[in-house]
């Protein structure tokens, strides 16, 4: 078997290599000079969640929609995906690699969190059940992949892990879904069935993630494995269809709902509509809608979906928030917020090393190792 590799995977180790020195050198600074005050929160003001947990939250949406697209092939036995599982999971591995250490920058003390969540003892709060599942979910991923990465391993040894996967990762998508959605006294974020539209964008996030990695690990999706190439182009394409067309009808009828709507705190739909990064993550998922239904454009249209889908998450996250809870004379508006230097930086930072460990799998790990080979 020939080590080499595509020219893409080593521009793209280099390239994350870079990206990790100065986004690390630029965050180091400012947090040990500024500390939390370098980003642009606060615990106790009317916006708390800022851009690293927005981006924390969507890296983690990403490893599960890799890990949950990899329990299905094994628990339908879809062949096709078998050359690229021990990939898919790597993948998932390091995007829960970066957004975990996005949100250790982004909380004072993120040791402590650990246990003190838990300890507290808030059974009836979606933020006690996430971490209980998130640790779940780590032990789910890192045993599969444990089982992949062995030499001639078999489906059928993995498949319990699979089915394990698919649960777990579809619990943790709805359950992260449902901090958000069942806080009522946030109307922007308040919907029951936001956990099951979670599942259905952490979907097309995976095989999105999977078009993409197959692209670069093999110089195309046309130079990938038979087996892998046909589910791609077949398969993929239209579940990749599927979704996108669900996750834009969604996009559409919320804005709909909330622009139509006059309950307080929904008027931040009227801002929402009139911003550019609405109509961009709009165009981005029409534009990759019309790429899979007219055959070609298949990188694109991941490429177009995986940005639209942060976009989506950054504007649902920061708007849900623009309406202060307790308003007064002392926020007569919405709330204006933009991410500081260093939120920007913390979001490379992450970026950068779910790149890094997934080109150092390429390089180092054989990540496209089928079943008995």
């Amino acid at each position: 078997m020939s080590n080499s590799k595509p020219a893409s995977v080593n521009q793209v180790w280099l390239v994350s290599l870079a990206a990790l020195a100065v986004s690390v050198a630029v965050v180091g600074m400012n947090l040990m000079g500024q500390g939390h005050a370098a980003f642009n929160t606060t615990s106790h003001g009317p916006l708390a969640w800022g851009m690293p947990v927005v981006t924390y939250d969507y890296f983690v949406s990403f490893s599960i929609g890799m890990a949950f697209v990899a329990g299905a092939a094994l628990v339908f036995d879809v062949e096709g995906l078998y050359a690229s599982m021990k990939r898919v999971l790597w993948i998932a591995m390091a995007a829960l690699a970066g957004g975990i250490l996005v949100l250790g920058l982004e909380l004072g003390h993120p040791f402590r969190a650990t246990y003190a969540i838990l300890l507290n003892f808030q059974t009836s709060s979606p933020l006690f059940w996430k971490p209980i599942l998130v640790f779940l979910y780590i032990w789910v991923l890192l045993a599969a992949y444990a089982k992949v990465a062995r030499p001639g391993w078999s489906p059928a040894a993995v498949k319990p892990l699979g089915y394990a996967l698919f649960i777990t990762g579809g619990l943790l998508a709805a359950g992260s879904a449902a901090v958000f959605g069942l806080m009522s006294m946030r109307p922007v974020w308040y919907d029951p069935m936001l956990p099951v539209f979670s599942i259905f964008e952490s979907m097309i996030l995976g095989l999105s993630g999977i078009i993409v990695a197959v692209s670069i690990g093999h110089g195309g999706v046309a130079n990938a494995p038979e087996p892998t190439r046909k589910l791609l182009e077949g398969l993929g394409r239209n579940g990749m269809a599927l979704f996108t067309a669900v996750v834009l009808l969604s996009v559409v009828v919320r804005a709909w709902g909330g622009v139509w709507s006059n309950l307080d705190g929904l008027q931040v739909w009227q801002t929402i509509v009139r911003g550019p990064l609405f109509w961009a993550e709009i165009v981005a998922l029409a534009l990759a809608l019309a790429l899979l239904l007219r055959g070609g454009g298949l990188l694109s249209a991941a490429v177009l979906v995986i940005v639209a889908t942060f976009i989506g998450r950054y504007e649902f996250v920061i708007a849900g928030q623009m309406v202060p809870l307790f308003k007064g004379s002392w926020v007569p508006g919405l709330v204006s917020y933009a991410p500081s230097i260093t939120e920007w930086m913390v979001a490379v930072l992450g970026l950068a090393l779910n790149f890094a460990i997934y080109a150092y799998g390429e390089k180092r790990l054989d990540l496209s190792a089928a079943p008995g080979n």
